[in-house]
């Protein structure tokens, strides 16, 4: 039991995404509130907007706009940062989640899928996408 629940929330490679944040060098970084601000800090890559709180309530309460910081993320030579799913045997192949932080349409128009990495988690999201938008 206490096993199971030491290694959720934990990524095993964070020195591969940090080597791959530097080597594309993005202005920024954007993304999900639980990875995104450690990787910027690591990285010494600014937060888009110095926005470092993007758990999903302050979207629902229009505290931030999900569509204008995407839109901006666009614009800015940015890396945004994601938590999907990926499960092969329910054919879910590359699913961002997190619905209000990003305007997907301007993702899958605008940015490209530069890398994914597991997460061990206990909720859905089961990876942590990387996508250049520039």
């Amino acid at each position: 039991y206490a096993t199971y629940f030491s290694n959720l929330g934990s990524v095993r490679n964070i020195d591969s995404i940090i080597k791959l944040i530097e080597k594309e060098d993005p202005k920024y970084l954007y993304g999900t509130g639980h990875i995104t601000p450690a990787l910027a800090y690591i990285s010494k890559k600014p937060l888009l907007d110095n926005v470092i709180y993007t758990y999903t309530s302050v979207f629902k309460k229009n505290i931030l706009d999900g569509e204008k910081l995407t839109q901006k993320a666009v614009e800015t030579k940015t890396i945004v940062v994601a938590y999907g799913i990926s499960d092969n045997k329910l054919n879910i192949i590359d699913n961002i989640t997190q619905d209000e932080l990003f305007d997907k349409e301007l993702l899958k128009k605008y940015c490209r899928h530069l890398a994914s990495f597991p997460i061990y988690a206990g909720d859905t999201a089961n990876r942590i996408y990387l996508l250049k938008c520039y």
